[in-house]
C-alpha cells in the first residue's frame, strides 16, 4: 500500500527547512470545516531561538532513523499552530489595529502555545497587545 503524499502548508514550506512538523485539524478552527493533516518544513535554528522546549528536543540524539524522514507531529490544533508560526516567522503581521475579535482570536492561541513551548520572548512581545486597550 502506497503512503499518501504529504500535504504542505503553502507558506510554511521553506525549501531550506531542516525539520518536518505536522498538525491536524481545520485551518480556520471551525468544527464544520474539513479536518486535515498539514505538514510544515521549518528551520531548527528558528524554532530553537524562540523555544527552549524545541531547542532541548532538537538537541537530543536522533537514533538510527534518518532525520529527513522524521516528522514531529504537534498535538495542538492546526489553526493554532499556523497562528504561532505566523507570529514567529512574520511577527510584523500580528494585528496592529485596536483590539478586536480578530486580534483576540489571533493572540490568545499564540500566547497559549508560547507558554506551552516555553517561548518567553514571544509571549513578552505579544502580551502588551492585549493590555493596550
Amino acid at each position: 500500500m502506497d503512503a499518501s503524499p504529504l500535504v504542505f502548508h503553502e507558506t510554511f514550506n521553506f525549501h531550506d527547512g531542516n525539520i518536518l512538523m505536522s498538525a491536524s485539524g481545520s485551518r480556520d478552527g471551525l468544527p464544520t470545516s474539513i479536518v486535515e493533516t498539514i505538514h510544515f518544513r521549518l528551520h531548527k535554528s528558528v524554532l530553537s531561538i524562540y523555544s527552549t522546549t524545541f531547542a532541548d528536543m532538537l538537541s537530543m540524539p536522533q537514533g538510527d532513523s534518518p532525520v529527513e524522514n522524521a516528522v514531529v507531529h504537534l498535538q495542538d490544533p492546526l489553526d493554532h499552530v499556523i497562528k504561532l508560526l505566523t507570529a514567529i516567522y512574520y511577527g510584523g503581521s500580528v494585528p496592529q489595529q485596536p483590539l478586536s475579535r480578530a486580534t483576540w482570536d489571533f493572540l490568545v492561541p499564540v500566547l497559549t502555545l508560547a507558554d506551552k513551548y516555553d517561548m518567553g520572548r514571544l509571549g513578552a512581545n505579544l502580551l502588551p497587545r492585549l493590555l493596550e486597550d
